[in-house]
């Protein structure tokens, strides 16, 4: 036997609390050893639910500024089309009044 293990084990004949006080330290570091591997999976937990949460988060600005950006092109479509429909009834009202002029002057001319 090496010369290291047999004075370990004579120092535990001569003083047994010793292993106990080995033991006592050894399932300690076992606990803290445990506790740290418990600790590591929920912090990794933790960081694969806000990165699940950060990824749904961008998804859904991404949609939300489609829908704006789609929205915008329909408001730009919506505006030249009332452009051109007040362009329309103001050009029809015009005719009208020019033929309300002509109606107008045909009467007066028959009045005569």
């Amino acid at each position: 036997m090496p010369e290291a293990v047999t004075t370990i084990l004579e120092s535990l004949k001569k003083s047994p609390q010793l292993l106990v006080t080995f033991l006592i330290v050894g399932l300690f570091l076992m606990y803290m050893d445990k506790r740290d591997r418990l600790e590591i999976e929920k912090v990794l937990k933790v960081d694969l639910v806000a990165t699940q949460r950060i990824a749904q988060c961008h998804q859904t600005q991404e949609r939300a500024t489609a829908a704006l950006d789609k929205l915008d092109e329909t408001l730009q479509t919506q505006a030249l089309a009332y452009q051109e429909l007040s362009l329309l009834i103001h050009a029809m009202r015009m005719e009208s009044e020019a033929n309300t002029l002509r109606i107008e002057r045909t009467l007066e001319r028959k009045e005569r």
